[in-house]
């Protein structure tokens, strides 16, 4: 049977560090492993049948999600920066300052967001002809409420943050 998965090994090399060996065993040389085998409970091992290959796939796996979680949180502070920045331009309309407090909120820590999503709810209660219907308002309600419901309350506590009040003038 051929192996088809390069794709694999090229990930593997990436995680890894290390270039692999052009000279791998055969595949019929290799010793078998079963991916149905039950999980071991609290350091248990099974019968003896944890193997090295068995360790080397958690470590990869282990990787992977740190590496996974390092690209996701690089995005989400891009995110985060970018709307600082145009929290800062003076000349920003209400409703662009409300939706960008609300992408602003979903992307921070609970008590950053629970602030920017209190600020964008003043500014949405605000618009009355921009906005008859009250759909900003609601939305950000229910941002709020999901807020509370959701999201764990770590990260740091409510800090003052001077780029999300709203200056009418």
């Amino acid at each position: 049977m051929a192996k088809s998965d390069q794709g694999n090994d090229v990930f593997l090399e990436c995680i890894e560090g290390t270039p692999l060996e052009t000279s791998q065993t055969p595949e019929s040389e290799q010793p078998e492993t079963h991916r149905s085998s039950p999980a071991t409970v609290s350091g248990e091992s099974t019968n003896g049948l944890d193997s090295p290959q068995a360790a080397r796939d958690q470590t990869i796996e282990e990787k992977h999600q740190a590496a996974l979680a390092e690209y996701e949180n690089k995005h989400y502070v891009a995110c985060r920066d970018k709307c600082m920045e145009l929290l800062r331009d003076g000349n920003l309309p209400s409703i662009t300052r409300c939706q960008i407090l609300q992408l602003f909120a979903s992307c921070s820590y609970y008590y950053g967001a629970k602030h920017a999503l209190e600020q964008a709810l003043i500014i949405a209660s605000n618009l009355e002809n921009l906005d008859p219907s009250h759909v900003l308002q609601k939305d950000v309600e229910d941002m709020l409420e999901g807020l509370e419901q959701y999201r764990p309350k770590d990260g740091a506590p409510r800090a003052y943050i001077k780029e999300f009040e709203y200056d009418e003038n």
